[in-house]
This record gives C-alpha cells, structure tokens and sequence, in this order.
C-alpha cells in the first residue's frame, strides 16, 4: 500500500529518533516506504505470567534505499533483538530510544524482507486467564513487535496464532489470510475462551466464555449495530467495505469500544445492561455500537494521515451517530436533543478544563492521548452540523462521499475533507477559511453555538 506523504521537512536526526513516533519520523519515512506488509505468528499462553511471543516477517519497497531504516519497538532492553535477517543475511541493529535502525548498508532499493522475534509488552497486549488481547492505538503496536507505527504507512496483515487447547482467535479477517491495508493501530486480536454467538441480524457477537450474556442482549446490540452499518453504506454509497463485522465483548475494556475493522471491540458492561439500568446508561450503549460502526467508514475506509486530525474522525463519526438515532424507527431521540446534548457536555469541559481550539498540534504519537476530550468529542460534531446546516444537506452529502471514495484505503486529513467540501458546496454559500478560523482554530466559544 502505497505511503501517504505529507509536507517535506529537513527535521534533525534528534527529532527523527525521538522517543514514540515523531512528526519528523513520520515525515522521513512517507519519502522512503512505500508498501508494506506483515506476516505475525504469535505464541500465546494460558498463564497470564508467560510473555505472548512471535516471529514477524516484514515486506517493506523501499523508494530511497541511501537512508538507514528506522523501525519502532519499544519493548524492554533485554527483549529487543541485537541482530535480524534482512534479505536472507543477518544485519547488526541499532538501538536507540525506542527504535531499531537498519543499517543502509543492509539495505536495497526495492523489495526488502525483514524477520525477527519479538516479545510484546503489557503496554500493547492485555492479559486475564481467560482472554489475551491487543489494544495498539494510538501507536502502541510497538510495544507489541517491531514495525512502522504511524497512520500514513497502511499495510495488509496476515497473523496466525499458537494457541493453547480451547482457545479461539479472533482478528481483522480470517486468522492466516491477508487484511485490507489498515495503520497499525487498527490492527487487533483477541484470543481466548470464546463463546460465539449468531445473532438474527447476521453479525457474530464473541465473548469470555466465563461471562455468559443473555442472548437477547447480544441480538439488540446486533440489530443496532447492523442498523448502523446500512444507514452508513446507504448514505455514502459505499457498501461496507470490509469483509467481515465481527463484535468483540470485553470484561473491563479501557475505552467504551474501538473500531478495529473485522473485529470491533465493545466494552462488556457499556452494552450488556441491568434491568434497572438508567436512560443515560442506555443513551451510552446505543451511542457506543452505533459511533463504532460509523468509524467503518470514517476512519477505517479512510485513515488520518496524522493524529494531529483525530478530530476528524471523531466528528464525523459522532455527526453521523447522531444522524442515525435520531433516524431509528424505534427508539430514536430528535436531533434538538441530541444537540442540546453534545453542547452541554462541551460546556462543562470548558467550564471544568478551559477551552481550546478544535485543530492542534501534535508532534509526537506518545501525546496523543491529550487529544481525546469533549472538544474532539463534542464541539468538533457540532462545527461539523452548522457546515452541514450552512451547506444544505445535499452538497454536504456528496462532499463526504467525494471525501470517503476518493481516499479509499487511502489516508487523508482536514485539508483533503476541505478540498472535497468545496468541490461540492453551491458556489458563494460559504467561506471556508472563516469557518475554520471560527469554528476550528479559535480557542474562543463558537460563534452562534
């Protein structure tokens, strides 16, 4: 898959070889690689003290071979290899901060095969007796084996597994066959004592077999998800564009869901709710499967080129949430509501936290996390409706499909969703840069809001 380049910079050797994955090694490696591939054969065991271990085979074209490769790893010193095979031969590594530099002498222009072991980190990889699995965004795929850990550089997958008696694994597409191009991040697999379970909707629901979920809630959380899914493939004209839309329930899960394609995880107790469970916990659920199922597409389909545009993502996949609820032919909530919704939880976080602009800067992958927050979240949905609202729906309509279709399997950022709005939007109906200065820049409460 070919790399998505961003903007030329000369950054010094000390930025290329930060700690994480910086903007200036993002930058040095979009004019060097060009395709990329994974081959990952993981050791897996029952006992949550015994490291999960693999053997990774790397298939990376090479435009520049006069540089040295940088590939990032961040597993512990006496974890990381000194030596790999490039090209058949053993090549001597350099370490430093995080990385695993090839040697350029290693190096050809072309085609090159890298192959090592590798141990991955409780950082990337979770462990309870009955389940194993990965959670690599933002850029946590390094502390799990050595690879190229930025968004821009998609790469097909192939992982298969040594399992342990009884155990099922579950990934982005049938365990040993190649994914679509995804970013690292999107890369996943869960493994363990799994139930599986054939919803009415056609969906697969896996789950720990020693947390037994009543199968109704597994069909509603389906239908729900399903519902999503055509919503969004009859909006963009793009039918989902994954093989397979497997749902993953997790015990305890850090986030509330992720959208990993082919094997979306959902957090146990967000979805599976109490009878005496209150409207917000339910507005939750309903929010969580529906706001995974949109990153389908806005996200996954199309990846950011830079995490510095999570907001797009997540606006867009929170714009199209919303849409979709306040369409359900059951259930559904008007999107007065909604809104009323969204700008209060902004508020609070303004009140709590102090605001700020919607698009920031982010130089480095180990501080994305900062990004995350109820400006991303919430605000960002709302400037996305008042472009909708000052575009008309159908212009607005077609600029995204412009966006999605255009960029397929690709990667993009804001200036590629502009660059599409204003292909699309009647002409003089609105003025894009102020709106971005507005809306998107300004650290001052949105005007009209």
């Amino acid at each position: 898959m070919n790399a998505c380049p961003m903007i030329d910079a000369a950054p010094s050797a000390g930025e290329i070889l930060a700690p994480g994955v910086s903007l200036a090694l993002a930058r040095y490696r979009d004019r060097q690689v060009r395709d990329v591939s994974y081959d990952v054969r993981l050791n897996l065991s029952a006992d949550p003290a015994v490291p999960v271990t693999g053997r990774i085979h790397l298939c990376i074209t090479l435009a520049d071979s006069g540089k040295d490769l940088i590939l990032d790893y961040a597993a512990e010193a006496e974890d990381t290899p000194k030596q790999v095979s490039v090209n058949g031969s053993a090549c001597t590594l350099r370490l430093h901060r995080e990385h695993l530099i090839i040697p350029v002498a290693c190096l050809r222009e072309g085609v090159n095969e890298i192959e090592t072991d590798f141990v991955c980190s409780d950082t990337a990889v979770k462990r309870t007796p009955a389940l194993t699995y990965s959670l690599f965004v933002p850029a946590n795929a390094r502390y799990a084996f050595p690879c190229l850990d930025q968004p821009s550089l998609r790469a097909c997958f192939r992982l298969t597994a040594n399992l342990p008696e009884g155990w099922t694994l579950v990934t982005n597409t049938t365990p040993g066959t190649e994914s679509k191009p995804l970013p690292t991040y999107l890369m996943a697999f869960v493994a363990g004592r799994l139930r599986r379970h054939e919803t009415t909707s056609g969906l697969t629901v896996y789950h720990p077999e020693d947390s037994p979920l009543p199968v109704a809630d597994l069909d509603r959380a389906a239908t729900l998800s399903a519902y999503a899914i055509d919503w969004m493939g009859a909006y963009t004209g793009i039918d989902c564009p994954w093989p397979q839309t497997d749902l993953v329930l997790i015990p305890g899960l850090r986030y509330g869901g992720m959208e990993h394609p082919g094997c979306v995880y959902l957090k146990s107790e967000r979805i599976i709710l109490p009878p005496e469970a209150d409207e917000t916990a339910h507005y939750r659920r309903r929010n969580a499967l529906i706001h995974e199922m949109t990153h389908l597409w806005a996200g996954d389909l199309v990846t950011l080129r830079w995490f510095g545009d999570v907001w797009v993502k997540e606006a867009l996949a929170n714009w199209a949430t919303d849409k979709i609820v306040a369409s359900l032919p059951q259930g559904g909530e008007p999107m007065p509501r909604l809104n009323r919704r969204r700008i209060a939880a902004a508020l609070a976080f303004w009140e709590r936290c102090g605001g700020h602009a919607v698009i920031r800067p982010l130089a480095n992958l180990n501080e994305a996390a900062r990004l995350y927050d109820a400006i991303t979240y919430q605000q960002a949905p709302m400037a996305l409706k008042h472009l909708e609202q000052v575009l008309r729906a159908e212009p607005f309509r077609r600029a995204l499909r412009r966006f999605l279709s255009g960029h397929a399997f690709g990667c993009a950022g804001w200036d590629d969703l502009k660059a599409a709005l204003e292909a699309e939007a009647p002409c003089g109906s609105i003025d894009l840069e102020a709106f971005e200065r507005q809306w998107l820049r300004s650290s001052e409460w949105p005007p009209g809001l």
